[in-house]
């Protein structure tokens, strides 16, 4: 199977991990009831500070410019001190400045010990600058102060799971969904250890639990195809993508792509493979990728299609890649063109010689493989 590198959140790679956590940062803690203030209207003179628009990272930083200042003047004690302290400390997270975000949250913390929000993002916050066990023992002071609020366990978790401290993280994720079940999210973080701790059966049963609770979300459906391609069932992996797809293309689901002209290659589907590789050569690899050539090349050789078996050939030879034309040269020569150089470079002469070599049923089976 080609590697495929891509964007699905939390599923794949920890580089994927690494981008949905950093997300994970950006987003407020609670939507529900915003850590700072909101109502304060317009009039209010310090509405640089408090209520402003926040959208670019200018207006980020003019906000903790006004915040500084007028922070500087309240007493401790003041409630607009700690109003302050908060939207400096929420700015400096977003900006993903974490020692002046820990700062803030220090000071906050001096003023409110107990402050959940504070707790939660100095947590994070630590987290990014490689501080895991500061990080682990706000999360813990955490636990010990809400031991049944399972968005506290999830935490832990995530950050177990950016070390990858796995058996950790399972442990604190089973508990956060015994407190919320119903939170598909946690059970596809669940098939994502599971999987990464090599139980794929666990993997797929919590994938079945995250899509019985939310059967609507192409996301789940595309993790449960991956997880099925990985364990050969080629058709199961099919029947998640069409589910996938059913209002239409999307092309964010980058892995359903990848592995639906895969699955049903391995199936024997060489007409659907081979318009499903087309599809995903022109979305992904702009048509020229030469491994994807080959791939194609492939395809239309298994249909009988010599002449754009061979333009794809040619097309991938043309690339340049020395290791490839290599690979080539030493098959040609020992199928029966004993002339051709084994030195890296596609001239005329390894053209024809490919090109007979396609009308050869004997010479041709393997040619265009997989590297």
């Amino acid at each position: 199977m080609l590697d495929r590198s891509n964007r699905l959140c939390l599923w794949l790679s920890r580089a994927e991990l690494f981008t949905v956590v950093t997300t994970m940062f950006l987003t407020p803690v609670s939507a529900e009831q915003p850590w700072y203030d909101q109502s304060i209207p317009n009039r209010n003179p310090f509405y640089q500070c408090v209520g402003a628009d926040l959208i670019t990272v200018a207006d980020f930083e003019q906000m903790l410019h006004a915040c500084a200042r007028y922070e500087k003047f309240q007493p401790v004690g003041h409630p607009l001190k700690l109003e302050y302290l908060r939207r400096q400390a929420f700015g400096h997270v977003t900006l993903m400045q974490h020692d002046q975000a820990v700062a803030m949250l220090d000071k906050i913390l001096k003023i409110t010990p107990l402050d959940k929000t504070a707790l939660l993002y100095r947590a994070r916050a630590l987290l990014w600058l490689n501080r895991l066990d500061d990080s682990l023992l706000d999360l813990d002071r955490l636990i010990l102060l809400y031991p049944t609020d399972p968005n506290v366990f999830l935490q832990r978790a995530r950050a177990y799971q950016f070390y990858d401290r796995r058996e950790n993280a399972l442990a604190d994720l089973a508990s956060a969904v015994a407190l919320n079940p119903r939170n598909p999210d946690d059970w596809l973080n669940m098939a994502i250890l599971f999987r990464d701790l090599g139980d794929p059966l666990k993997a797929e049963l919590s994938l079945d639990r995250a899509i019985a609770l939310d059967g609507e979300n192409p996301g789940l459906y595309e993790a449960r195809a991956d997880l099925r391609f990985r364990k050969e069932n080629y058709a199961g992996a099919l029947d998640d993508i069409a589910n996938a797809l059913r209002d239409g293309p999307n092309y964010s689901l980058s892995i359903v792509y990848s592995i639906r002209w895969q699955a049903s290659a391995k199936l024997g589907r060489w007409k659907d493979a081979l318009l499903q590789l087309s599809e995903y050569m022109d979305v992904y690899a702009d048509g020229r990728d030469s491994k994807f050539l080959f791939e194609r090349a492939r395809l239309y050789q298994r249909l009988g299609q010599r002449e754009d078996a061979m333009r794809d050939l040619v097309a991938a030879l043309q690339t340049g890649d020395e290791r490839q034309i290599r690979r080539i040269q030493v098959y040609l020569r020992n199928n029966g063109f004993a002339r051709i150089p084994i030195n890296g470079i596609f001239d005329l002469g390894m053209r024809s010689a490919l090109k007979k070599c396609l009308l050869t049923p004997s010479c041709s089976n393997a040619v265009a493989q997989p590297l």
